[in-house]
């Protein structure tokens, strides 16, 4: 027993035979693939939620704006990576714009820019209700 112990082909066997069942090992638990490179690199699905800063965007020598929040909580769904980098951009933004408005009430829907391509972000409140009033 010794002296095949010691035999280079029979480690050799051995090896192979351990490299076989492992690689059935692994291939039998691998979940199906639908043929897209994403799964592989776990482009997962996922969602969370951010607060983000709410810019108000109107003529403010003639008007004062009420009721518009100082910020916004914004839900983002897409791939992981997608959403670390939205959250480390110093460049995205949520805004209203009351350009050419005059003196009212209005529902303003909530705009966001500056997200990566591949998200889905939505404001909760999606849309806000202020009024501008002459100065």
């Amino acid at each position: 027993m010794d002296k095949l112990l010691r035999s280079p082909w029979f480690v050799r066997a051995i090896s192979l035979f351990t490299a076989i069942l492992l690689y059935a090992f692994v291939s039998s638990t691998e979940q199906p693939s639908n043929g897209s490179q994403a799964n592989l690199l776990g482009d997962n699905q996922q969602s969370t939620s951010m607060t983000e800063k709410l810019d108000v965007k109107f003529d403010s020598n003639r008007y004062v704006i009420t009721g518009a929040p100082d910020s916004v909580k914004l839900e983002i769904k897409g791939p992981s990576d997608k959403i670390l980098k939205a959250k480390l951009l110093n460049s995205k933004s949520a805004s209203i714009n009351l350009t050419g408005k005059k003196a009212g009430t209005y529902n303003v829907k909530v705009e966001t820019d500056g997200f990566p391509s591949g998200l889905k972000v939505v404001s909760v409140p999606d849309s806000i209700t202020v009024t501008l009033q002459k100065k």
